[in-house]
């Protein structure tokens, strides 16, 4: 027990775990354990679903909270002050664990083929699983001083894990269906998730997700001045995204060929249907704005308080601008043609 949530430093020098012996064990064991849960957790039945997704938020949100209460303990053990504001995850990975965390348990317990859940079905597949992706390629986030299997290391690996496996979970089971006139909802995820690291970023002063500087980026010697690199790193982290969303798109149209065209929705009145799509895009588009423009009355120096909030704005006009965009929308469409394909 002690080595597993002991406090101190076992190794004398950090071991490597780049692109060696070290990483391929780590991701062979990321894999496996994937591989395990997805062929393992096979409940067909609603209530064998619905306790499996309780079981998943669950571990999920043990694992989160355990990550926080260690921490706790081990500032006390090196009499340290504990930051409670700044050990919340505002990471990209972290944002979505916790948001995960609800979705799975609301899910469990609401209709899962409404809008809203869908939205969130999709950000959970276009930006945790490839957060979770991105973390086993470049695995910056182990505590390297300490034995793979350290609980801080444990934690981090699982974590990113279940961010990888839950979205592939819920196509599995059919909650989810993949298709790519839904890539934008991906983009709200991205526009979201880069709103609360930049206001976690400016309140506690870390620099959550890259939100203030691309290390990368300065370490091959490419200065972007703040905030100028946030648009490149969105559009960059769209990029894969897009790609599975569109091999999605291949396997569903080939799956359905030659039968009638899908008709999910119809439009029975094409103004409001386009004036629905105006607010959603439109409220991106000016949420994306000003994430550009309030860090910009700060700078890559957080301010360090909750001046930071004003990070939030974004947020609001984001909500909103989908919100309206559903609402319009509905008015201009009716229910789904029997004989047409999902």
């Amino acid at each position: 027990m002690g080595t597993f949530f002991g406090f101190e430093t076992k190794f004398t020098q950090t071991y490597d775990v780049w692109f060696n012996a070290n990483h391929l064990l780590l991701v062979v064991i990321a894999a496996g354990t994937i591989l395990a849960l997805f062929f393992g957790l096979h409940a067909k039945s609603k209530k064998g679903v619905k306790i499996t997704k309780i079981v998943l938020a669950s571990v999920l949100g043990t694992l989160e909270v355990g990550r926080y209460v260690y921490y706790y303990f081990y500032h006390t053990y090196l009499g340290v002050g504990f930051d409670p504001l700044g050990m919340i995850p505002f990471s990209m990975c972290g944002v979505m664990s916790i948001t995960m965390t609800v979705i799975l348990f609301v899910s469990a317990f609401k209709k899962v083929q409404g809008p809203t859940m869908q939205l969130f079905f999709n950000i959970l597949l276009g930006c945790a699983l490839w957060g979770g992706v991105l973390t086993f390629a470049f695995p910056g986030m182990l505590a390297l001083d300490r034995s793979l299997f350290h609980w801080l290391n444990f934690q981090t690996i699982m974590v990113h894990v279940l961010l990888i496996f839950i979205p592939l979970y819920l196509i599995k089971i059919g909650d989810l269906k993949v298709r790519l006139k839904n890539i934008w909802m991906v983009g709200v995820g991205y526009l979201a998730i880069g709103i609360v690291t930049m206001t976690g970023s400016q309140i506690t002063g870390n620099n959550f997700a890259n939100a203030l500087v691309i290390d990368m980026v300065q370490g091959w010697d490419i200065p972007i001045p703040f905030p100028w690199h946030l648009p490149p790193m969105l559009v960059a982290m769209m990029v894969v995204p897009t790609i599975y969303y569109a091999l999605f798109e291949v396997v569903h149209r080939r799956k359905h060929k030659g039968k009638q065209p899908e008709s999910a929705v119809i439009i029975t009145n094409k103004r409001f249907h386009v004036l629905g799509l105006c607010f959603i895009i439109g409220g991106m588009a000016v949420s994306f704005v000003l994430s550009l423009v309030i860090p910009m009355m700060f700078n890559a120096v957080p301010v360090g308080n909750f001046w930071g909030l004003f990070c939030l704005v974004p947020m609001v006009v984001l909500v909103v601008g989908v919100l309206l965009g559903y609402k319009f929308r509905k008015k201009g469409l009716k229910p789904k043609d029997k004989n047409s394909v999902e």
